[in-house]
């Protein structure tokens, strides 16, 4: 169950949506759609097409994760989606699967990369300034993710031993002492933490406002959880939608201004998509 009701929402703010509106769709992707890197549920793919083909719904996907992780049940041909991002937004995963990073970035991560010192690629890595290790979420065009726990499902068998608070020191450190335009976005699930180094002008916010000026649309929808989602989703032409997995402050922003899900992602995902499929028809 989720509150408001679709009908009472938009009679109160005596706005019309009606089979016909053009809708924008900003999905998060991990906590969202899929549970623990897994696959998209059937359901949540065939409720989306429906959406999209019969209601002129515009699915924008949009996520913190590496563009290799963008869940290819959606990215294949057949399902009409409209665009998708990488990397709280810095990288577009164009047609074919060509990525663009974002320009102004490219040196400036280089500068990042250089000043962390550590292997670029995916997996575990060493830190030479701390003797520990950490999975590196790899490989990224603007970014960096730390990964610290004892099980993170790309890399079952990997077990860093660097705990969340040291390296988050480290990596203020490195980017206070050289002056770096990069900010930490942290994360917490079961069974690990990351922390997110991501560009301080180049984020979620940052991109949905561009895709929103870019793209006519009478309604915004944004399902999100986690804190790397939550400026987006304040943005005042954002309709957010909060699950029971969503941060503290996505729900309170949701309760005031769009839905709150009962259900954790993808279940309450799925029940916004049907309430609104229902609605629509």
């Amino acid at each position: 169950m989720f509150s408001p009701m679709i009908e009472d929402f938009f009679a109160l703010r005596k706005q019309r949506i009606v089979s016909g509106a053009r809708i924008l769709l900003f999905l998060d992707i991990d906590g969202v759609v899929r549970v623990r890197k897994g696959p998209v549920p059937q359901e949540i793919i065939a409720e989306l097409d429906r959406l999209v083909r019969k209601h002129h719904m515009r699915v924008i996907l949009i996520t913190g994760a590496p563009a290799y992780q963008l869940p290819k049940e959606l990215l294949r041909p057949s399902f009409p989606l409209h665009r998708a991002f990488a990397e709280s937004g810095a990288v577009e995963r164009l047609h074919k699967g060509i990525l663009r990073p974002h320009k102004i970035l490219i040196q400036e991560f280089k500068r990042l990369e250089s000043c962390i010192g550590v292997d670029i690629d995916d997996g575990l890595v060493h830190i030479p300034a701390l003797g520990t290790t950490i999975i590196r979420e790899g490989r990224r065009l603007t970014s960096f993710t730390a990964i610290m726990g004892h099980f993170y499902p790309p890399h079952p068998h990997l077990k860093p031993s660097g705990t969340h608070t040291e390296i988050r020191t480290w990596l203020s450190r490195c980017i206070t002492d050289n002056e770096l335009p990069f900010v930490l976005m942290e994360g917490h699930e079961q069974s690990y933490s990351y922390i997110d180094v991501i560009h301080k002008d180049v984020g979620k916010e940052w991109r949905v406002n561009m895709v929103l000026r870019q793209t006519p649309y009478d309604v915004a929808f944004y399902i999100g959880d986690g804190s790397g989602d939550e400026a987006a989703m304040a943005l005042p032409k954002i309709t957010p939608v909060a699950l029971a997995n969503s941060t503290a402050k996505i729900k309170v922003d949701a309760t005031t201004r769009g839905f709150r899900v009962e259900k954790s992602g993808p279940d309450g995902t799925y029940e916004f998509l049907s309430a609104l499929q229902a609605f629509l028809e």
